[in-house]
């Protein structure tokens, strides 16, 4: 389910997934294995912001504890010990993922929009944040 937040006349942002809605799960630790968590469009230019999750996981619950990885680290935080983000700022990351920010025109047909992105270079790690430097890479886009 998609959920539309207007921002303002001319920015919109897309949440999918309900991720929104759960404001104690934000940051890109969650959102490991899925592809788009959120999209900003400029309204007026047509320019579109796709944030997604990227990089690796490896976390320690426990000092000297097992290592986990990726998928297994996110259902051990989330199912077993309920963990929010809170909790996972204070854990001993040996990596961690991040969100990436592509921006592509919903002018041209899907398949080169997606063939024909740019990564602008800031990563996020929060969606809060992340949102808000996708809708300042929009502004500032030249197609």
């Amino acid at each position: 389910m998609k959920k539309t937040k207007s921002v303002s006349t001319r920015m919109k942002v897309d949440y999918f997934l309900g991720i929104n809605e759960n404001k104690t799960r934000q940051e890109s630790f969650w959102y490991y294995d899925y592809d788009v968590v959120a999209e900003v469009k400029d309204t007026k230019t047509n320019m579109i912001a796709a944030i997604t999750p990227m990089g690796q996981i490896q976390v320690q619950f426990e000092e000297d504890g097992k290592i986990y990885c990726n998928d297994n680290a996110v259902k051990e935080a989330l199912k077993k010990r309920n963990l929010t983000d809170k909790d996972i700022r204070e854990l001993d990351f040996i990596e961690n993922n991040w969100y990436e920010i592509r921006i592509y025109s919903d002018d041209i047909a899907d398949q080169d929009a997606y063939n024909n992105y740019r990564v602008i270079d800031d990563v996020g790690y929060t969606l809060k944040e992340t949102v808000s430097m996708a809708k300042k890479a929009l502004k500032e886009y030249k197609k």
